[in-house]
């Protein structure tokens, strides 16, 4: 009996470690959830949802139990989900395409129907496994609007100078006499000469 149990001794220890190992991986993994800004989303090949971390609760208005194992088309406008998820499809069955080492923009839909602008990068877990990373990107579209809309405004107002410019009456021709053709003495003799027609 000894003999038995100094045997099952081994094994039995190396499940606890490795029971161990597993439960300090998935602490660490909760701890990054946890803390990470942008949303983060796990899903299967069949795009049914396996992870939502509190950011992307936030970002979509769904709380986490109840979206886990739903389809993530519906984080997707309608217009938008074949084209995309047949992109994420690709990707992560073979690891190319548009998202490969780079990211990609969308319009993310939230429970309550509203949308926004998203930018997203994916991790290839596994050929059935993919993890994004999405940000909203709404402040950032309002800034380059901003930007847009005030580089439009200062190319207009450029253009409005030069126009004025062109347009710009000149003195002499609005009032010759005062020009130095007719200023001064030869002014006064000008009208000197008008007198003297008049009288004549």
């Amino acid at each position: 009996y000894g003999l038995m149990l100094l045997l099952a001794v081994p094994p039995l220890y190396l499940t606890y470690r490795v029971y161990r190992a597993r439960l300090e991986a998935e602490a660490r993994q909760g701890a990054i959830l946890e803390a990470a800004n942008d949303a983060i989303v796990t899903m299967d090949h069949n795009f049914a949802i396996r992870e939502f971390n509190p950011a992307a609760e936030r970002m979509f208005g769904y709380q986490r139990l109840d979206i886990l194992g739903r389809n993530a088309e519906m984080l997707l406008p309608a217009r938008d989900r074949v084209p995309k998820l047949t992109t994420f499809r690709e990707y992560m069955a073979h690891g190319h395409g548009q998202l490969r080492g780079g990211q990609l923009e969308l319009v993310g839909l939230r429970a309550d129907g509203s949308e926004f602008p998203a930018e997203i990068t994916v991790a290839r877990v596994s050929p059935t496994v993919i993890t994004g990373f999405i940000r909203d990107i709404t402040e950032r579209r309002a800034m380059e609007e901003q930007l847009r809309q005030s580089q439009k405004l200062e190319a207009i107002g450029r253009l409005a100078g030069g126009v004025a410019g062109l347009h710009e009456p000149d003195a002499e021709v609005l009032h010759p006499l005062r020009g130095g053709a007719l200023g001064g003495r030869d002014h006064r003799d000008w009208q000197r000469g008008v007198l003297r027609g008049g009288r004549s």
